[in-house]
């Protein structure tokens, strides 16, 4: 066999999709760098989303309305893109609850939970080694 060098971000994403589809097991879609249609102008791919599986209404043969869960983005180099661009599209879309793993600043993760307002209701900054829960019930 042989060696498969990877990112640090490419080794966490693989372990939050293993870690998620095993939380989750079949009550919901573990969506892996899939587009997440926010509006008809905004598609952006996320790194991860958990999507509900109960909720899927096909609106036309090549659209699916699809409640999403969470949205999981691991940034290295796109911090910045990540945090000041598409963190707030998805809290204008009222994705409930956002997570930004943020590899500049070594072990931390950034997590954004949205109201129904369209603002960022709540970020918390979660160190190394600290459980953490994403309050959502699939």
């Amino acid at each position: 066999m042989s060696p498969y060098r990877r990112s640090s971000r490419s080794l966490c994403l693989i372990r939050l999709t293993m870690l998620f589809a095993r939380l989750v097991g079949d009550a919901a879609f573990v969506s892996v760098q899939n587009p997440v249609r926010l509006d008809d102008y905004s598609e952006p791919q996320p790194d991860l989303a958990l999507l509900k599986r109960a909720r899927i209404i096909m609106r036309k043969p090549s659209h699916a309305l699809i409640e999403v869960l969470l949205i999981v983005e691991v940034a290295d180099s796109s911090v910045l893109y990540d945090r000041n661009v598409k963190v707030p599209l998805y809290a204008q879309a009222l994705i409930p609850v956002v997570w930004l793993i943020d590899f500049e600043l070594p072990k931390r993760l950034k997590s954004t939970r949205n109201r129904p307002t369209a603002r960022i209701k709540h970020r918390r900054v979660f160190k190394s080694r600290r459980p953490l829960n994403p309050r959502i019930t699939p």
